[in-house]
C-alpha cells in the first residue's frame, strides 16, 4: 500500500489515533501514538523516540531512534470505541545514521528471511508446544538449518528455537 492509500484508509475508516507499534528484544509490543494528523509527516520522515527507555535498545548517550511505518501493515483496531477509533502500523527501527537498528526484532526477522530466499531454502514456521510452554519451530530444508537457527538466536538472545 502507498502512502497516499494508507491515507485514504484512514479518513475512510475514520480513525482518530494510530498506535505506531515494535518490539523490544524480549518481544514485547511497544507503541508510540500519533494523531492522524501527524500521519503525513510520520510517513515522509518517521517519528523519533528514546530508545534508552526501551528494554535492551540503547544506552542514554546513543538514545535516538526513529520508526518507520509500513503502511502494508495498516489495521483498525476493531475494540476501540468509534469516537476515539484507533488504527496500528507496524514499525521499522532505525538508528540516525539511517542504518537499521541491529536489536529490532523485525529488521533481524528480515535479514533471516533474505538469507535463506538468497539460499533457495524454503522458511515454514508455525507454533508447536513443548514442556516449557510455546515454542518457534521451524523448518528449513537443508543442512545449514542449524547455522540460520544460531544466527537467530544469537541475534534475538533466545534460547527457544527447535529444529525439525
Amino acid at each position: 500500500m502507498e502512502n497516499k492509500e494508507l491515507i485514504s484508509r484512514v479518513k475512510e475508516d475514520d480513525v482518530k489515533f494510530i498506535s505506531l507499534q515494535f518490539s523490544d528484544v524480549t518481544g514485547s509490543v511497544k507503541s508510540v501514538d500519533i494523531t492522524t494528523e501527524r500521519l503525513v509527516t510520520a510517513l515522509e520522515d518517521g517519528v523519533w523516540f528514546d530508545g534508552s527507555s526501551v528494554e535492551g535498545f540503547a544506552r542514554v548517550q546513543e538514545s535516538d531512534m526513529r520508526l518507520v511505518l509500513d503502511p502494508e501493515t495498516y489495521a483498525v483496531l476493531p475494540w476501540s470505541p468509534d469516537e476515539y477509533r484507533r488504527a496500528r502500523v507496524f514499525c521499522d527501527i532505525y538508528k540516525p545514521d539511517g542504518e537499521p537498528f541491529e536489536g529490532d526484532p523485525r529488521g533481524v526477522l528480515k535479514k533471516v528471511l533474505k538469507i535463506i530466499d538468497e539460499k533457495g531454502w524454503v522458511f515454514n514456521i508455525g507454533p508447536s508446544s513443548c514442556s516449557r510452554g510455546m515454542v518457534l519451530r521451524i523448518s528449513i530444508p537443508s543442512p545449514m538449518m542449524l547455522e540460520v537457527i544460531l544466527t537467530f538466536q544469537l541475534v534475538m538472545k533466545q534460547p527457544w528455537l527447535e529444529m525439525n
